[in-house]
């Protein structure tokens, strides 16, 4: 008996060890591709600066902060129908990027002011949408965007850590896995059945019945991942029964697209 109880023990331990490995390789191939991202991105041109230049979390923080405290303090902010270059918005800046020295000297000058430009060109243009009645509707736009890049993100993790598709194989879905091939999700058309949530996803006509199942697929590989709590905080969707008017991306490979078109 002791020496069944101890063959069923190391079993256990051979088995844990097993998925502690593929865990640890799971996690290494991720790794790898967000450090390859990264190079890519700093590889860039130097003419695609001001398009590639990512804001840091920090500066950004420290921009906003100070604008906010300067504001409560009655100085003063910016005016939306002016420039940039403006006297008076010239004047916010310089006392903005004062105030975010005294908290943070380590921040760089021109780090600061890139976020300067970016948060007043932000206020200005939310200015002019809500003066023209469009801020709603822009703020419906972003989030079906930001419900495409989150499903483009959760597609291309699950075919990285996916062990039974081919290297070949895995070079071909890549190609697919862009912005462009990611159906919308109408917030419009957000409905409640009960206290879930159902949103219609509008069909691509023009994408292939290959490419919608490679796409399923790799939805239930990443379903499978996620924690039961997770799985019912999700809203369930549906596609169709309209169609989105996007027109075909010019790079999409042959086996992607319909042959009805």
């Amino acid at each position: 008996m002791m020496e069944s109880g101890s063959s069923g023990s190391c079993s256990d331990v051979a088995v844990l060890s097993s998925l502690l490995h593929d865990s640890i390789e799971q996690n290494r191939l991720l790794v790898e591709e967000l450090q390859k991202e990264r190079e890519e991105r700093r590889a860039r041109p130097e003419g695609d600066y001001k398009r590639s230049r990512v804001q840091s979390a920090a500066v950004k923080a420290a921009v906003h902060d100070a604008y906010k405290r300067l504001k409560d303090a009655g100085q003063g902010g910016w005016d939306p129908s002016a420039s940039f270059q403006s006297r008076r918005n010239s004047d916010v800046c310089t006392a903005v990027f004062r105030e975010v020295q005294q908290v943070q000297q380590n921040l760089k000058e021109c780090d600061v002011m890139y976020a300067l430009k970016v948060y007043h060109k932000t206020f200005t243009d939310r200015r002019r949408r809500e003066q023209r009645g469009e801020e709603q509707k822009f703020k419906e736009k972003n989030k079906r965007t930001e419900r495409k890049r989150r499903k483009m993100q959760q597609r291309k993790k699950a075919l990285l850590l996916s062990t039974n598709i081919n290297e070949t194989r895995k070079r071909e879905l890549k190609a697919i896995l862009c912005l462009d091939f990611m159906s919308s999700e109408e917030s419009e058309e957000e409905e409640q059945e009960g206290s879930v949530q159902l949103i219609r996803r509008p069909l691509l006509p023009w994408l292939s019945k290959a490419a919608a199942d490679a796409m399923a697929s790799l939805d239930r590989k990443s379903l499978r991942r996620l924690s039961n709590k997770s799985k019912r905080m999700l809203a369930r969707r549906i596609t169709g029964p309209f169609s989105t008017t996007r027109s075909l991306p010019q790079s999409a490979p042959s086996w992607a697209v319909t042959c009805e078109l």
